[in-house]
């Protein structure tokens, strides 16, 4: 299979997936970026970045193949239906075909859904063994630190710090398993007004900068106004409007109710 027909593939699974309430869902990229394989199984990275009713988001659809599995080029997206009657599926991920019966390719035949994770989840695969057919070097994830010191920047700049939002923060500490002694430091440093958000080096990343600050300031159930200048202040730095925050803070809002 093409790199072209991969990435229409999940293109087609990103739309199957998408809330069908986001009328005004709009897809803007979908690219490759990383291959990996091992013994039993391909795994394809593909970035997709979307918006919908004032948010934007990136994600990475992780595909798998079974390492002996060959696409038939020649099938396109015809090898997305199921393999015994040709229908397609009527849900995202069906377990067996809901015309025939039949099971559900696993990816012991062709390319099929492994897991969705967002962009500044996504880690680049420590070993890759098979080279990626277009270039990564734009996919560089918001790192877990970088994300702590927005975090931290953001919950001391209106001069008080929430138990809600001393929880929240040290429990994304213990999660991404960040170094205790480090994170001392930067809270030392957001005290004293020392501490800096992290400079952004794409678009994907101010974005997660943003929404990690927003998160923070959540915690306690409100970005009262100080949060909100700085998340304004930093998003300025990149071209993001206050109406893109305001959109950011609810789309994380409703992201933590959920």
């Amino acid at each position: 299979m093409s790199v072209e027909a991969l990435e229409d593939r999940v293109s087609v699974l990103f739309w199957r997936r998408v809330d069908p309430y986001l009328d005004d869902a709009a897809v803007g990229v979908v690219d490759l970026g990383v291959m990996e394989r091992d013994k039993d199984w391909s795994r394809a990275h593909v970035r997709v970045r979307w918006s919908a009713s004032g948010f934007a988001r990136t994600e990475v659809f992780i595909m798998k193949r079974a390492a002996s599995a060959v696409t038939d080029a020649r099938q396109g997206l015809r090898t997305a239906r199921c393999p015994a009657c040709g229908a397609p599926p009527a849900i995202a991920e069906p377990a067996a075909c809901a015309y025939c019966g039949a099971p559900a390719d696993d990816g012991r035949r062709d390319w099929v859904l492994d897991r969705v994770v967002s962009f500044e989840a996504w880690r680049r695969p420590p070993a890759l063994s098979a080279p990626a057919p277009v270039a990564a070097a734009a996919w560089k994830p918001l790192s877990p630190m970088a994300a702590f010191e927005a975090m931290a920047a953001v919950m001391v700049s209106d001069g008080e710090v929430s138990l809600g939002e001393r929880a929240a923060l040290d429990a994304f500490a213990r999660a991404r398993g960040l170094p205790a002694e480090r994170t001392v430091e930067v809270l030392a440093a957001a005290r004293a007004g020392a501490l800096d958000v992290p400079a952004a080096e794409n678009g994907e990343q101010a974005a997660a900068i943003i929404r990690s600050m927003a998160r923070i300031g959540l915690a306690d159930g409100v970005v009262n106004q100080r949060e909100r200048g700085v998340l304004v202040a930093y998003a300025a730095r990149y071209g993001l409007t206050p109406d893109d925050v305001s959109a950011i803070v609810q789309a994380e809002r409703g992201a933590m109710s959920a």
